[in-house]
């Protein structure tokens, strides 16, 4: 079985988001200075007095004060990677006083947050050490009873791989870098974490699908050769969840612990623009796309259709049972733009690429649509709809979630402008998925609002999945109400360079279907204006690094001074691109 733990989520206004598409294990990175007495998070050095970022303290109202419901009487794990604590921690200097005094300050709110998050909301909040708060020489007795993970390349807790003799009991969950010898510590039953059945083996931090499916399956030939292997093998990832799920689905899970489907349809021939409808049979998808002298179709069917735990096969069928009727972008919408590469309609609402931004508009009234908002980036648009829930596909967006971007001090996650020339994601597809309503009220916003749809958004939940072209989804229902399945054929990534925001299998020319599964339990949203001071898209990126650069640099120099001196059903089609002639009708 695979599982994943979020990396560095360190701006927490991410977890709701993160939390309604199912995530149940966070690693945070409370970062010490020696010029604040609040741990901050940032994976990075992180500056305080020019940007918000959450506390500790932050962490605990979380979770006691109106938590999202979804996260009501479930377990949540929450990774505490410490960083900066002052050198000689035992030493007993000014700076290794402060940082566990302040470690103990927080261990004792903890405790009573542990408390109130379990009796008001039923959640079981367990935290780990991890970075430079692991329990070791002088820390080996201290905030008892939490866990620690292991890691390989700690010297001071190398013996306990296969011991618990003395503080190696607080090393409970082996915590290793994909670097690391995982086959060589399989071969010794994974030390005394492999006979633990109640803990995951977990490693850190893949992004391409080649490593994932390889750990996976290194992972399942051993456990089937009884190797003693833990709970399962979890991933700390810092590409978002379906990305995860997609990436897994080429390795050899199967029944049950599979996370959805990934299947090459054809490599030798090529195929180019696809096209995957519902079929009128439930679990069957119709599936066109082209060569330069051949159209092709086929059939995809699902043996368990509520789920991924059948198969999905493919069948050869005639091309003339997969004909779609006309598309067409209402006229005075399409008078709205100079250029357009792409658009999508599915129930009221339109989605237009000009090639660099994709917009949204309420096209209730085809005569007259509302503006056009700018809901992010990208060269590509296609939708699907299922009873109330819409999904939008993009390629070439920006990814929110990737180790550069989680991991740097500034922009934060959800303050992120993005600039069509510096920040499309080539070849990287995205999805979008949201109530009907929710996207309608999205686009009613106060006109100086900021319309960008990112991770951060908890109403219509958005990350990156894929990587490819020309993304052609279907929506279909699963056994569990509150997930929606999602099919999509696509054009197969073509860089042959690995991509920041997650690497698909590299190679790989033609026609490629992947299936996994979107949460849909989004709570309504109500239309607000955004706060006028917030920087515009134009001006985000310009005013982040032309003043917090230098100012950076000097609050860099202050620090170091004062450190020397004291530290359901399918009702739209998929997707519509535009013709070389530039015809609006498909």
């Amino acid at each position: 079985m695979a599982e994943y733990q979020l990396h560095s989520t360190d701006d927490h206004r991410e977890w709701n988001a993160f939390f309604k598409k199912g995530a149940t294990s966070l690693k945070i990175d409370p970062h010490f200075l020696d010029t604040s007495d609040t741990f901050w998070l940032s994976h990075d050095r992180p500056y305080p007095t020019l940007y918000q970022y959450t506390s500790l303290d932050d962490v605990l109202t979380y979770f006691t004060t109106s938590p999202p419901s979804i996260i009501h009487n479930k377990a949540i794990d929450i990774a505490l990677c410490f960083k900066s604590a002052p050198s000689n921690l035992c030493g007993g200097g000014y700076e290794a006083k402060r940082w566990f005094s302040m470690v103990d300050d927080f261990f004792a709110k903890a405790e009573t947050a542990v408390e109130t998050a379990k009796n008001s909301y039923g959640i079981t909040l367990n935290f780990v050490l991890d970075g430079d708060g692991k329990p070791w020489e002088c820390k080996a007795d201290k905030w008892l009873p939490w866990d620690s993970v292991w890691i390989n390349t700690d010297e001071q807790s190398a013996a306990c791989f296969d011991s618990d003799e003395s503080f190696c009991s607080r090393f409970t969950i082996l915590n290793d870098p994909a670097a690391a010898d995982w086959v060589g510590m399989a071969s010794s039953g994974y030390g005394k974490f492999g006979p633990d059945l109640s803990t995951p083996l977990q490693l850190w931090e893949p992004d391409s699908q080649s490593d994932i499916t390889t750990f996976i399956d290194n992972y399942l030939s051993g456990r089937d050769a009884g190797v003693p292997s833990g709970s399962s093998l979890a991933f700390a990832i810092n590409i978002d969840s379906a990305m995860f799920d997609v990436f897994s689905s080429r390795s050899n899970l199967s029944g049950d612990e599979r996370r959805g489907y990934d299947v090459v349809v054809e490599s030798s021939i090529g195929g180019k623009t696809p096209t995957l409808v519902p079929s009128e049979t439930p679990g069957e998808f119709d599936l066109t796309y082209h060569t330069d002298t051949a159209t092709y179709a086929k059939t995809i069917s699902l043996s368990n259709p509520g789920s991924f735990s059948g198969t999905l096969t493919l069948t050869d069928s005639p091309t003339s049972t997969h004909l779609l009727p006309p598309h067409v972008l209402p006229p005075a919408l399409q008078a709205k733009f100079d250029n357009v590469t792409s658009f999508s309609t599915s129930n009221s609402l339109s989605f237009v690429s000009d090639g660099e931004k994709v917009y949204a508009s309420n096209v209730s009234d085809p005569a007259n649509p509302t503006e056009p908002k700018v809901i992010g980036l990208g060269s590509f648009v296609s939708t699907s709809q299922l009873d109330d829930q819409l999904l939008l596909m993009t390629e070439g967006n920006h990814c929110y979630n990737s180790h550069k971007h989680n991991t740097r001090s500034f922009p934060l996650v959800c303050d992120t402008k993005t600039n069509p020339a510096t920040d499309m994601c080539e070849e990287i597809l995205d999805y979008s998925l949201a109530s009907v309503a929710n996207w309608q009220n999205w686009l009613e916003q106060a006109e100086d609002s900021d319309f960008t749809i990112t991770s951060c958004n908890e109403y219509i939940l958005h990350g990156s999945w894929g990587g490819g072209s020309k993304p052609s989804p279907a929506l279909f229902p699963m056994d569990s109400s509150s997930k929606v399945g999602v099919m999509v054929a696509y054009e197969s990534y073509k860089n042959a360079e690995e991509s920041p925001c997650g690497t698909p299998v590299i190679g790989v020319d033609g026609i490629v279907v992947s299936s996994f599964s979107l949460a849909t339990h989004t709570d309504t949203y109500q239309t607000f204006a955004v706060d006028p001071s917030v920087p515009s898209e134009s001006e985000g990126d310009a005013r982040v690094f032309s003043i917090i650069l230098p100012v950076a640099l000097v609050a860099s120099a202050i620090a170091f001074f004062v450190h020397r001196r004291s530290r359901r059903r399918a009702s739209s089609r998929s997707f519509n691109a535009l013709s070389d002639d530039d015809a609006l009708v498909i």
